[in-house]
């Protein structure tokens, strides 16, 4: 039986690439505020700037509203009445337009 060296796990693979990332984490901070600052595109300095901020306050939260948050839900007994009315319209139209429907 061959020895097999034992794998990284996931967690320790993004920990090792952590502290070798850490080493430069200041001069990419200065990097990033320099093009914000001094980029020669609007769009290097708009997307220099969104990095920061996202950094330091987070991304901004996008609110998804359902039909389910909008509408609020009907009971049985509402839903029965809506139809009762509907069809009461619907039958006063049509005796309205066709008075020899209309009960006597």
């Amino acid at each position: 039986m061959k020895f097999k060296p034992q794998q990284p796990t996931k967690a320790q693979e993004q920990a090792r690439i952590r502290e070798l990332c850490s080493s430069f984490a200041e001069d990419a901070v200065e990097e990033i505020v320099s093009l914000m600052k001094n980029g020669k595109q609007e769009v290097t300095r708009l997307r220099a700037a969104t990095t920061v901020l996202e950094y330091t306050i987070g991304k901004p939260i996008q609110h998804v509203q359902t039909p389910e948050q909008t509408e609020r839900q009907i009971t049985n007994d509402e839903r029965r009445e809506q139809m009762r009315l509907l069809v009461r319209q619907a039958f006063a139209k049509v005796v309205s337009e066709n008075p020899e429907l209309a009960p006597d």
